[in-house]
């Protein structure tokens, strides 16, 4: 199903277009936060993700950027999978589980053993993947209005 997505990495000419599809993606499940800074990230990519020693993918699909997501260093060890993000006319055919796989691969070049994630409560196609590729949940909290979920996985422990 993924045949014609092209994973690659980030470059500066995709900033306007990681912004809008961080919006859009979210206002799909009514997950948008209100915060102020909410993107600040997204407009720093190179330096919040790469430079650090992590990555920021998108995927493509007939020129256009239809999913995303980073792999935000946290310490030697450990990594964030962070900003998973599908265009909502391209949902259920399998992006965010490609963008996923390759951040995973990646987080093993670079070295990393754990990795860990936010996801809200009410994203739960979003749980389904994370769930399906060996993450556990650890924690629930309330930020705001939103449940939100931390999840972690052992890369030591994953099978090849």
């Amino acid at each position: 199903m993924t045949a014609d997505l092209r994973l690659r990495r980030y470059e500066p000419s995709d900033g306007d277009r990681v912004l809008t599809l961080e919006r859009e993606a979210l206002e799909a499940v009514d997950a948008r936060p209100d915060e102020e800074g909410w993107t600040d990230d997204l407009r720093a990519v190179e330096e919040t993700y790469i430079d650090p020693g992590g990555e920021f993918l998108v995927g493509e699909l007939d020129g256009a950027v239809v999913a995303m997501g980073g792999l935000k260093p946290r310490d030697g060890e450990t990594a964030e999978v962070t900003r998973m993000r599908v265009d909502p006319d391209h949902h259920r055919r399998g992006f965010g589980e490609a963008v996923l796989v390759e951040l995973e691969a990646a987080a093993a070049r670079l070295g990393y053993g754990e990795l860990v994630l936010e996801t809200t409560a009410r994203q739960r196609a979003a749980q389904g993947l994370y769930e399906k590729h060996g993450y556990e949940r650890t924690d629930a909290r309330e930020r705001g209005r939103f449940e939100v979920l931390t999840y972690r996985k052992s890369l030591d422990d994953a099978s090849p």
